[in-house]
């Protein structure tokens, strides 16, 4: 009745994979310049929670010279997220098969478990793998096209050709087996006592070996 007589408007709730586009067009609505990888730690740190993220950016515009860009510098700066330390540069580590790196932000993410949830930092990996394995089988594989068929901004494409050069299609199967068990474990399955960090630096381990 009231569809008949009235506007219906429905508000979903924004998924994950969403919010960097989200983020970069709000900021250009406002007259924003913001460099992609500044939208992808906004969108890794702070959630879906789009108050949150519409009050940051406000917060960055009163900052920021005339034509000047949102830089990763700049959030980590004003919105207190690490440039270094993020499951973005995590999966680049992983990706670049960088060991030392990526054992050094699991260190920081097993220092910093409220900041860096297990919770959160398991579906970015999966995700992650899931986007390396569908890249390798792409027919089309030119830039628009594959950052479209993945999601992400074209400026990160580098970064999943390097991964699936680093990773075949039987080694991402393999890894995301392991992203799932660990998933479980963390949940407590077959796992009594094991503490999150140490679960984290497991399964990154594996995934690099």
């Amino acid at each position: 009745a009231l569809e008949k007589s009235a506007v219906l408007f429905e508000s979903d709730k924004i998924y994950d994979d969403q919010l960097p586009a989200w983020i970069g067009k709000y900021a250009q609505s406002h007259g924003l310049k913001i460099n992609p990888k500044a939208i992808q730690m906004i969108a890794e740190n702070l959630g879906n929670d789009l108050t949150k993220i519409t009050n940051e950016l406000v917060k960055l515009k009163l900052n920021l010279k005339p034509e000047q860009e949102i830089s990763p510098e700049m959030v980590e700066e004003n919105i207190g997220v690490s440039k270094e330390f993020n499951i973005f540069e995590l999966q680049k580590a992983i990706g670049n098969r960088n060991v030392l790196k990526a054992f050094r932000i699991t260190d920081y993410f097993s220092a910093n478990p409220k900041n860096n949830p297990m919770i959160l930092t398991i579906p970015q990996l999966y995700s992650y793998f899931m986007k390396v394995l569908t890249y390798h089988q792409l027919e089309d594989r030119s830039p628009n096209n594959a950052a479209s068929i993945l999601g992400i901004n074209k400026y990160f494409l580098g970064d999943y050709i390097k991964a699936a050069k680093e990773f075949s299609p039987v080694l991402c199967i393999r890894n995301i087996s392991f992203i799932s068990d660990y998933d479980l474990r963390s949940k407590g399955i077959n796992n009594p006592s094991t503490d999150d960090g140490a679960l984290l630096k497991e399964l990154v381990y594996k995934i690099l070996h």
